[in-house]
């Protein structure tokens, strides 16, 4: 073990427990493979250990916002070391029991109760009982520095984890955990590097840091650090969420934190500043240099900022210490809780100095900046700009917000893509399903539509559906692009799709070439696939010449691949394919000569091997052989090789490095001494070696933006190929829009379907189509009653899909439609309160009807369920037709109000013609007419619910058949019918 750490524990945590070898360790692969698989008495008392708790309750092993830098008290019981007894037959068993006292306050100093974002540093070196060895001392040092950070320490062939950040790597990568002299500690292997554990820790929301070795043995016995009794280590990379990406980590790792199961195919980070006048937001996705901004007044209830969390989906937040308003801080920790059902996120708090905007103008006062050909950028913005700057300097990352041409204003975008504010994003599942927290993304709209070919384009698609079009011309673009690659001459481009089912994430392969974070195989296979692109863009260009039926969407955006990756195949001519595979950076190159500091480092090299070559005659002589050849050996290189018979021949000075029975090897001084210096001499021109790669990648970077748009084009590509699948889907027509000054403006679909329904019912299972009928000089309110569970809900989740579905330029579920462009949907459904914030049922409904009624507007489409559910009396019928009034004539809008109030139904005798009265139809065995009084006890038995929309109100909601459905006792029901007969006659003789 490197460092003058112990190699192995002589203690054991846990209850008594035998072990096959006497020579096993707690450091050994047995014990630090993941999940464990001994007896359930052993993995109880394992499981107790790594969830002991902190004085406050609180798991030590999990992110907790609210827990705070503590030293355990000394008067808990410790965990008890327990010496091993090794019997005759190989076996050990634990039996004393060995307090460990005289380490605890060392322990504990770095095994307190913290989180990933609020870490303290650790008690100074005079604290600590015992005397450190120098490993200890560094990893003291390195934790004092970056409290914040679990610390991967390199030692030799392993990455090892001391205090308390051993007991969250144990937890989280499911590996041993036990005490080693002062210290917890656990250890994971180094020979695939630390990616896989990486990728875990940063998922549950940990920055991690890699401690790596600076200098090797080589290095050592050349240079002047032999008085050192330890190798000299420093902080080498830091990861998160949104930053993983690093000469570390394979892309695919990387991407595939970008597409797992939960649906994730975005890593966000996001800065949010607040004055009295706005609330600033920028977030930056630096895996990919995408960029969105915004500045914007917000209303006392936060819907904008709520909205712009919901859309963007940050994975980590950045916010100044103690000046969020308190609610802008209880809208971003709803955020943030619900979204831990994804992914654990835990807003960072920085001081307010991270946000001086008097360090923009020097970042980023370059003119060729891409921020400097944008509008004036306020204060607040220029603020979180300056944030991240600081932030991602942490990583090495700062460049992505200077360099990008991906920029984006959120609202500034407001006049050509449709508003989804947060409650219509979370109640149309678009990208999440909120009824199963496991699914994740199943049954969402977005895992639905999502057909695309790439995880670039996917990013992408998950922007098209968070933003459809509201301008006719944009929407025609794309629709006339569906139609092309749905016809015979689409066929062309399947070359395109099925290419795009090859490639690697290369968005995010250029970022890490940006970064100069990518090792040579990735890069080669980067310049590859866009060589590929070329090629097969370039063919589509020639066999469809200006003039054809080809869209101009389409034609675009094959133009700017080809304009852009025609230089790959010089880069590729440049390159070894197989030394890059290998990451063999001396021959990735098959010319060195741009570098001429490499040729140097190549001949010293070249004088020592030669020196060594001349060597071999002397070694002739000595063993009198005609011919000799050194031999390698597992890594050993200039070994003399002896037949144990002839071994009097070799000289007494000669060292013996290893034998086999009938070979002796051996080194000479002469070789032993210049071992090193051409040990040194390869280590040298490999490090020469990778600063002329970094520096051939600098010089790549120059093209960044052209290969940037050129990706970004690819991806525009995918997004219509997945359009075009779901477009082709047996029964779905295309729409048709009508503009703005047409006077018979009317949203009419017929036999629609709720697409999501027709996806997550068992194959078969028939969908009820409805049709879809408002027009804004008619009857542009529709009253919606009927049965519970009779469809309602899914009624007008089904109209706002359809109309989101037709802004993205996709055909939509139904035999014909027509309909007018809306600039907004806004859906509200459900009831429930909201202890976080302090809400109850009545006011999350409230709050969320004066945002619709504040924000729609006459080309919006509103779509409300059961308004003044929280408070089942008639204030809230009064409510309920009080909003319903001011949608119908104050704002004009398109408006779906569903009800169990019957008062509302005589809104379409006080305006008539433009309110209509519809119910989810059903059928009992008595056939009653939906029109009969259905208080009757004896008409709520076996409706059946046919979930066709049909004119006319309905007089009941049929409680008592839910209440049947439910398996509720027919003596309760019973009862309950009584009593509703007589609800009803008290409320008849008061009408009379």
């Amino acid at each position: 073990m490197v460092g003058g750490g112990k190699g192995q524990s002589k203690y054991f945590f846990g209850r008594k427990k035998t072990s096959n070898t006497s020579t096993s360790s707690p450091t050994s692969n047995s014990l630090t493979n993941s999940p464990r698989t001994s007896n359930t008495k052993s993995q109880r008392s394992i499981d107790t250990f790594f969830k002991r708790k902190s004085s406050s309750g609180i798991d030590d092993a999990t992110p907790n916002p609210e827990s705070k830098t503590t030293v355990q008290d000394p008067n808990v019981d410790w965990p008890m070391a327990k010496k091993p007894r090794i019997y005759s037959d190989g076996t050990q068993q634990v039996e004393e029991v060995i307090h460990v006292d005289e380490d605890r306050e060392t322990c504990t100093s770095l095994i307190s109760d913290t989180t990933p974002t609020d870490l303290k540093s650790q008690p100074p070196e005079s604290t600590v009982q015992g005397k450190p060895t120098p490993l200890e001392k560094q990893v003291i040092e390195f934790k004092a520095k970056y409290p914040q950070l679990i610390l991967f320490v390199e030692c030799g062939y392993r990455y090892r984890f001391f205090g308390r950040d051993a007991e969250i790597a144990a937890k989280v990568l499911g590996i041993y955990c036990h005490q080693d002299r002062l210290f917890l500690t656990a250890s994971v292997p180094t020979f695939h590097g630390p990616a896989l554990y990486v990728k875990k820790l940063v998922a549950h929301g940990y920055k991690v840091g890699i401690i790596g070795q600076t200098e090797t043995a080589a290095a050592r016995q050349v240079g002047n650090n032999k008085s050192s009794s330890t190798f000299a280590r420093d902080l080498v990379s830091i990861y998160s969420r949104s930053t993983f990406l690093g000469e570390d980590i394979s892309l695919e790792y990387a991407s595939e934190l970008t597409q797992d199961p939960k649906g994730n195919v975005k890593s966000v980070l996001m800065a949010v500043y607040e004055t009295d006048a706005s609330i600033a937001v920028v977030g930056v996705e630096p895996t990919t240099g995408n960029i969105i901004y915004d500045d914007f007044k917000d209303d006392p209830a936060r819907c904008g900022l709520a909205m712009r969390l919901a859309t963007i989906e940050p994975c980590e937040v950045l916010v100044p210490r103690d000046l969020l308003d308190s609610k802008s801080q209880t809208i971003l920790d709803m955020y943030c809780r619900k979204a831990a059902e994804k992914n654990p996120i835990i807003p960072e708090t920085v001081d307010i100095d991270r946000f001086d905007n008097g360090d923009f103008i020097e970042f980023f006062g370059d003119a060729s900046n891409a921020l400097q050909s944008l509008p004036q950028l306020s204060v607040g913005v220029q603020r979180c700009l300056v944030a991240l700057v600081h932030y991602l300097a942490e990583f090495n990352l700062q460049d992505v917000l200077k360099r990008s041409k991906s920029i984006e204003q959120f609202s500034g975008s407001r006049n050509q893509i449709m508003c989804l504010p947060a409650m219509t994003v979370r109640n149309l599942e678009l990208f999440r399903n909120s009824t199963s927290k496991k699914s994740g993304v199943q049954g969402s709209l977005f895992k639905i539509l999502n057909r695309t070919r790439s995880r670039f384009g996917a990013r992408l698609f998950k922007d098209w559906l968070a933003a459809p079009l509201i301008t006719k011309e944009g929407i025609l673009a794309r629709q006339a692009s569906v139609e092309y690659l749905m016809s015979p001459e689409g066929k062309d481009f399947e070359a395109v799709s099925n290419q795009l089912k090859k490639s690697m994430d290369l968005e995010m392969a250029l970022m890490a070439s940006l970064y100069q974070r990518i090792k040579p195989g990735d890069f080669f296979r980067l310049c590859s696939f866009c060589h590929q692109f070329w090629k097969i863009c370039t063919r589509l260009i020639s066999h469809n010449l200006p003039g054809s039926s080809m869209p101009t969407l389409i034609r675009d955006a094959i133009q700017s691949v080809t304009e852009s990756f025609e230089a790959m195949e010089a880069v590729i001519n440049s390159l070894d394919e197989e030394a890059a595979k290998k990451s063999d950076f001396v021959h990735v190159f098959k010319d060195w000569n741009f570098l001429s500091t490499v040729a140097e480092r190549k001949r010293a090299l070249t004088d020592l091997e030669m020196e060594m070559e001349n060597y071999r005659q002397e070694i002739k002589k000595i063993l009198r052989l005609s011919t000799f050849q050194y031999t390698t050996v597992s890594g050993a290189e200039y070994l003399i090789e002896v037949k144990r018979k002839e071994n009097r021949i070799v000289p007494d000075d000669w060292i013996t490095i290893n034998s086999t029975k009938y070979l002796i090897r051996y080194r000479s001084p002469f070789i032993h001494e210049r071992i090193p210096e051409i040990q040194f001499a390869k280590e040298a021109l490999e490090s020469e070696c990778k600063l002329g790669w970094k520096s051939f990648l600098q010089e790549f970077a120059s093209r960044f933006p052209e290969f940037q748009k050129a990706i970004k084009s690819l991806a525009l590509l995918d997004c219509l190929f997945s359009l075009a699948e779901v477009s082709k889907s047996e029964g779905f027509c295309r729409p048709v829009f009508y503009d703005d000054a047409d006077e018979e403006r009317q949203y009419s679909v017929l036999n629609s379907r709720n697409v999501v329904l027709e996806h997550i019912l068992p194959l078969g299972t028939p969908v009820v189509p409805n049709d879809i009928y408002l027009k804004l000089d008619g009857p542009r309110a529709v009253i919606l009653t009927g049965p519970n569970m009779g469809g309602k809900s899914s009624y007008i989740r089904q109209v706002a899909q359809v109309a989101l579905m037709a802004q993205m330029g996709c055909h939509v579920p139904g035999t014909e439609a027509r309909m007018p462009l809306f600039d907004g949907i806004f859906l509200r459904l459900g009831a429930k309160d909201d202890m976080f914030s302090g809400q109850s049922t009545l006011m999350v409904e409230l709050d969320e009807a004066n945002h619709v009624m504040n924000s729609a507007t006459s080309r919006s489409l509103v779509l409300l369920d059961e308004l003044g559910r929280g408070t089942a009396t008639l204030d809230g019928a009064a409510i309920a037709q009080a909003v319903l009034d001011h949608l119908l004539l104050k704002v004009q809008c398109l408006t779906i109000f569903v009800t169990h109030y019957k008062e509302l139904i005589n809104t379409e005798l006080r305006h008539p013609g433009l309110v209509k009265n519809y119910h989810m139809g059903f059928s009992n065995a008595a056939k009653l007419d939906a029109k009969d009084d259905m208080s009757d006890k004896t008409n709520t038995r076996n409706i059946v619910l046919l979930l066709k929309l049909t004119e006319g109100a309905s007089e009941s909601s049929f409680g008592m058949n839910v209440a049947r459905l439910a398996g509720i006792s027919e003596s309760i029901i019973a009862r309950a019918e009584e009593m509703a007969a007589q609800f009803h006659s008290k409320v008849t003789k008061t009408c009379i």
